[in-house]
């Protein structure tokens, strides 16, 4: 169960004068429950991701506080309510400045309101986000597999705000670089969910198998890519090990069709996976030719071509344990540039004109003629699509 803190703090902020003092960049923190915690042996029970309330009964002293506060940072919390009133007095300005530096959200309220209050619409909305996610996965899964089922996905999007009979595209984020948890797919996914926030309902998203998958409604191709601009940068911040590969699907009109654009995003995805080693961003309206490959059927036509080309050199891979498909699919896509595959294999370039020489012999072709560069570009593209 989780939702973002900032998610939390406007669903009160109305109801209650609950103050944010420090801490603002850490508002997209997830918090997974709540939790009373008075002094520093109980801030040791903290699992992690709680948002934690004190009254100041156990850290009456600004010293005591302070350590308190520094505790909870060390314990994994998510940020701090701390109850103005006869305990505490104040919240010092070396607390405000620990809070702007680690990022740790620290909010005051005045004795007068009932902290039980708080806690209690913190945890009924905890709750709710847990079962709108469930709810959210299964509609999306049920729009891509069964788009004819209707009301089994269309009344869960329009509860998110996304009207029906309007513009939408699906997105991909895909996740490379090294094996991503499930636990580390849902802080990306809360990450995510905090930047979509700010483009004011016109967008939600999904963990759904192991990538993202983002529905926009009433957006351009250009402000999604935008958009997307800005997510990579935020989440290198703290991912810098990882690599995101995001295809958009075309646009497509009504929530029936949106399987249409998510197989678009999804068969787009497979020809850049393993091709490019690096942050991408690709849309299916901006690809050109490729889009008959990616509209093809995996039919007995497309089968034999794959053969015809380079099953051969699958196979031998398979046989050696060689990287000959991986060299050749760079070496192409660099149009026959040794340095550059090179570099990016990080081997000398005498190993790849060796390793190209072989695949000329295992291919009985010619890679300085373009038909037969064209025709094996095509074949890989097709091997990873389908």
């Amino acid at each position: 169960m989780s939702i973002l803190l900032n998610k939390l703090y406007k669903s009160v902020i109305s109801q209650y004068p609950i103050k944010l003092v420090a801490g603002e960049k850490g508002l997209s923190n997830e918090v997974n429950w709540i939790h009373m915690v008075e002094n520093k042996e109980i801030s040791t029970f903290l699992d992690g991701k709680e948002l934690v309330f004190t009254t100041g009964i156990g850290a009456a002293t600004p010293e005591s506080l302070f350590s308190l506060i520094k505790d909870n940072v060390k314990n994994g919390a998510s940020g701090m309510v701390v109850n103005i009133g006869p305990y505490i007095k104040e919240i010092t300005n070396e607390m405000i400045d620990y809070c702007n530096e680690m990022d740790f959200p620290l909010f005051v309220v005045p004795w007068q309101v009932k902290m039980a209050r708080i806690i209690k619409v913190f945890c009924s909305y905890i709750l709710e986000a847990e079962k709108n996610n469930v709810e959210l996965a299964s509609a999306f899964r049920n729009a891509i597999y069964s788009p004819e089922q209707e009301k089994l996905y269309v009344p869960v999007i329009e509860e998110h705000g996304i009207r029906n009979n309007g513009k939408y595209y699906m997105a991909i984020v895909g996740i490379e670089g090294i094996p991503v948890s499930e636990m580390k797919l849902k802080d990306i996914k809360q990450k995510t969910d905090f930047m979509i926030d700010q483009l004011y309902g016109k967008a939600i998203a999904s963990e759904f198998e192991d990538s993202l998958v983002i529905l926009f409604s009433d957006l351009k191709r250009e402000e999604i890519v935008e958009f997307f601009n800005r997510l990579v940068k935020v989440l290198k911040e703290k991912y810098s090990e990882i690599f995101f590969q995001i295809a958009i699907g075309d646009e497509v009109v009504r929530l029936n069709n949106l399987s249409k654009s998510y197989s678009q995003a999804y068969r787009l995805q497979r020809v850049n996976k393993g091709e490019v080693i690096g942050n991408t961003i690709k849309s299916y309206g901006d690809i050109g030719a490729l889009k008959i490959l990616l509209e093809l059927d995996y039919d007995d036509v497309v089968k034999d071509f794959i053969v015809e080309t380079i099953e051969a050199l699958d196979e031998y891979d398979k046989l050696k344990g060689t990287d000959y498909v991986k060299v050749l699919g760079l070496y192409l896509q660099h149009n026959g540039k040794v340095n550059v595959v090179a570099e990016e294999l990080f081997v000398h370039r005498n190993t790849i004109n060796y390793k190209v020489k072989r695949i000329e012999s295992i291919l009985d072709c010619d890679l300085s003629d373009f038909m037969t560069r064209l025709n094996l570009a095509i074949a890989l593209m097709l091997k990873r699509i389908f």
